[in-house]
C-alpha cells in the first residue's frame, strides 16, 4: 500500500490520510473489513502497473538517448 500511496502523490496522499483516518477511527470494524479485501486487487493489479511503467521509462530513455 505505501507504494501506491506514493505513486498517487504527496498531495493526495495527504488527502487520503486525512480522510482516511476520521472515517476509520469511528467505524474500525466496518471499513477494515472491505479493506483487506480491496487490499488483495488493488496489489495484484499495481505489481504489473510499476513494470509496465518501467518499460516506458526505459523506451523513453532510450528515445531520448537516441535523440541527444
Amino acid at each position: 500500500m505505501g507504494s501506491g500511496y506514493w505513486v498517487l502523490g504527496t498531495g493526495t496522499r495527504t488527502k487520503f490520510f486525512k480522510d482516511s483516518v476520521p472515517n476509520h477511527q469511528s467505524p474500525i470494524t466496518s471499513p477494515q473489513s472491505p479493506v483487506p479485501n480491496h487490499q488483495s486487487p488493488i496489489t495484484s493489479p499495481q505489481s504489473p502497473a510499476p513494470r509496465k511503467l518501467s518499460n516506458c521509462y526505459k523506451r523513453m530513455t532510450i528515445v531520448l538517448i537516441e535523440i541527444l
